[in-house]
């Protein structure tokens, strides 16, 4: 349905369908009377910034995965050891920082801030584990530490953004839809930290390239 059958109207109409489909899963229902006057510039920020940070989380991958890939020790046994002791190291971080984050409500902003600057670090110490491959536990502990108490705060200190912004009662709409265009903002950044490491491999080489990116 949508078609036209006007000469010279197909395409239009189309592109129209197109349109109303994409608004349907990536956009709240009746925009902009739904949802606060700040969601739009919000959610075009929080989807570059996505994007980005996908950017660096596949380039913190790919880090890693260079390290494991030089070293030959961690494979096997190791390989499970050095898995459960982040997973453990970083609960307990996630403990840890959950005693903190009530304040973050009184000052968002600055929680905001902190944890997006904890968790630049953490991925520059992924990417080290590449060009420090001997280092790589303590370097992928110190990560995973820091994107964890990051993660903690950030999500502290957003957990209000979405109840102010759906005016119309429609919380479970707004989070359904953001998290669509969340999904979009991921695979784009994996997309282009691939295409940006591999296009940047034979200058730099496979170790250096995620870090340059």
């Amino acid at each position: 349905g949508g078609w036209s059958k006007e000469p010279g109207k197909p395409g239009a109409a189309a592109q129209a369908d197109v349109k109303k489909w994409l608004g349907s899963v990536f956009l709240p229902s009746n925009l902009p009377t739904s949802v606060s006057k700040d969601y739009l510039t919000t959610r075009k920020w929080a989807f570059l910034h996505d994007t980005a940070a996908n950017v660096g989380g596949f380039c913190a991958g790919a880090a890693i995965g260079g390290a494991l890939g030089v070293n030959p020790i961690w494979g096997g046994a190791a390989m499970a050891t050095f898995n459960l002791i982040r997973e453990r190291t970083c609960q307990a971080a996630g403990f840890a920082i959950s005693f903190a984050t009530p304040k973050a409500d009184k000052n968002p902003r600055a929680w905001m801030l902190a944890g997006e600057l904890m968790e630049q670090v953490g991925g520059i110490a992924d990417a080290g584990a590449a060009l420090v491959p001997g280092a790589l536990l303590p370097l992928a502990l110190t990560s995973g530490l820091l994107r964890t108490a990051a993660n903690g705060m950030k999500g502290a200190a957003m957990a209000n953004i979405g109840p102010r912004q759906a005016v119309a009662d429609n919380l479970g709409e707004v989070g359904a839809k953001n998290g669509n265009q969340s999904f979009v903002a991921c695979f784009t950044g994996a997309m282009l930290g691939l295409g940006l490491t591999t296009a940047l491999k034979g200058a730099f080489g496979g170790a250096l390239s995620p870090m340059v990116v």
